[in-house]
């Protein structure tokens, strides 16, 4: 009887010491921000050097955060808004990252880098399409 006692002893212990975790509340998430747009190694057709960006923040965007988006590490839109056109693009490789801020300028969140390649139709090679 003692030998049966002590193995329910045992496994009520077990269950007593993993409860607590379970029950524990869960912790606020962190922020995130990730570009949807334009794609990763995408290529971004555009004459006259517009470019869509578009990011999205998780959970959610919070008052007095601001969105920060650079192109090739120079800073091109801050704000509060979740879609921008760039203007004024050249063609060739670039790369576009974007920053969470709160209200006192600290780093929230951080985006993955992007490359994409911008296309302007080519005055040597006039049978191609514009755009």
């Amino acid at each position: 009887m003692k030998r049966r006692m002590a193995g329910w002893l045992m496994v009520a212990t077990a269950v007593a010491l993993i409860a607590p975790a379970s029950a524990q509340q869960a912790s606020p998430a962190l922020p995130a921000i990730t570009i949807t747009a334009p794609a990763n190694e995408g290529t971004v057709h555009s004459n006259t050097g517009e470019v869509s960006v578009a990011v999205t923040v998780a959970p959610r965007l919070e008052p007095g955060q601001t969105i920060v988006i650079t192109l090739d590490d120079r800073e091109v839109a801050r704000g509060a808004r979740r879609r921008v056109r760039l203007s004024g693009v050249d063609r060739g490789t670039h790369l576009l990252q974007a920053r969470l801020l709160d209200a006192q300028g600290n780093v929230l969140a951080e985006s993955d880098a992007v490359t994409f390649h911008l296309w302007h139709a080519s005055r040597l090679f006039p049978e191609r399409k514009k755009q």
